[in-house]
């Protein structure tokens, strides 16, 4: 077996980063590094464990009965490191560490990058890690400390202590150019149950939220298409007008932005009920944030409200 002292920390946390991310290449483009110099360090790291920490398999790479043995152990110890250096610098008011970001694909363009931008060029020592994920996905690896924070969508009745709500949105039904269920401003939220609907794979509350909506209604939404993605929902939508199957999605603004600015697609604000949601961010609460997790926290904050101000984000499309 192996002991810890031997092994250069960075290599530990390269068997961490790709536990999480389970894909050699899509590490290597989060590093901007090369995955023949990865394969190479990973060489060396189980060389040096004298064993094989991951299965390697055509969907990329998960962790191996030692792997999986060494994970929780390794996982301890880096974030003890992480810790006690990040007090060191707090201390001195410098902020410095790595910060995991989890956030929902709509955020990406008007948030996230601004906010990359901004964290190179005021805290050089701090690190963004930033993954698009799941709504359904973020509870978990907040839990089992994957994310430190999670940029998403929730529901209003799932406010919870640790969510910090950046803005407001309402909810479109989003159709092709031409298409007359989202021809007005406004839809009546029974008509779309004469529609063919493409939305998100359960496990998903939005989905849980939607389906009780139309219950109340008396009817049940047609979901012909489900789709964890928002390139494959928006091409679906637009594709329908060559196909000949008329499809529709439910989204929120920032996800159509661009699509209603290029009038690729239209959309039409969902009322009766009007269905609303909150974008938040959220913290791990299993630990204290360090000095770099709260500046960037700030730094969303400070973005969001700078695109989107105090009010709703609907009234600026």
């Amino acid at each position: 077996m192996f002991t810890h002292h031997h092994i250069k920390p960075q290599l530990w946390r390269l068997f961490l980063d790709l536990a999480e991310m389970g894909s050699l290449s899509q590490l290597a483009n989060a590093r901007d590094t090369t995955q023949p110099q990865l394969s190479r360090q990973l060489a060396e790291l189980e060389s040096l464990c004298a064993g094989t920490l991951f299965k390697r398999h055509g969907r990329g790479m998960t962790l191996s009965e030692l792997g999986q043995w060494c994970y929780p152990k390794v996982k301890d110890l880096m974030n003890q490191s992480d810790q006690l250096e990040a007090d060191i610098r707090s201390t001195a008011g410098n902020p410095i560490g790595q910060v995991r970001i989890a956030c929902i694909p709509s955020t990406v363009l008007e948030i996230v990058l601004p906010v990359i931008q901004k964290a190179k060029e005021l805290y050089p020592s701090v690190k963004l890690m930033v993954q698009e994920a799941l709504d359904s996905q973020m509870d978990e690896r907040l839990k089992t400390d994957n994310f430190d924070l999670a940029l998403r969508y929730i529901n209003f009745k799932h406010l919870r202590e640790n969510d910090e709500m950046l803005f407001k949105t309402d909810s479109y039904l989003v159709g092709p150019i031409g298409d007359k269920a989202t021809k007005a401003s406004s839809v009546d939220f029974k008509s779309l149950s004469q529609l063919n609907l493409i939305l998100p794979c359960r496990p998903s509350m939005w989905r849980d939220h939607l389906d009780d909506l139309a219950a109340q209604k008396g009817f049940k939404l047609k979901v012909t298409e489900q789709a964890d993605s928002l390139i494959i929902q928006k091409s679906m939508v637009h594709q329908a007008q060559s196909t000949g199957q008329l499809m529709h999605t439910i989204l929120g603004p920032l996800a159509i932005r661009s699509e209603l600015a290029s009038k690729s697609l239209q959309a039409s604000r969902i009322v009766n009920p009007d269905i609303k949601r909150a974008v938040a961010i959220t913290g791990n609460n299993h630990r204290h944030p360090s000095l770099a997790q709260t500046v960037i926290k700030d730094l969303i904050k400070s973005q969001a409200k700078m695109i989107f101000g105090e009010d709703d984000l609907i009234s600026q499309l």
